[in-house]
């Protein structure tokens, strides 16, 4: 899509670990909310 809005636009794809990958920002979000400990799935302290 990016290509098609641009042709010039040069998109990376990056991968995360198997370890990772079933979560999503979302999911952490909402934890977070809710008052759930997200720091180990943060690249920073709260």
């Amino acid at each position: 899509m990016n290509r098609y809005l641009n042709e010039d636009l040069e998109t990376v794809f990056l991968i995360t670990s198997p370890t990772y990958s079933p979560i999503s920002s979302t999911i952490i979000r909402e934890v977070h909310r809710y008052g759930g400990n997200v720091k180990d799935y943060l690249p920073y302290s709260l």
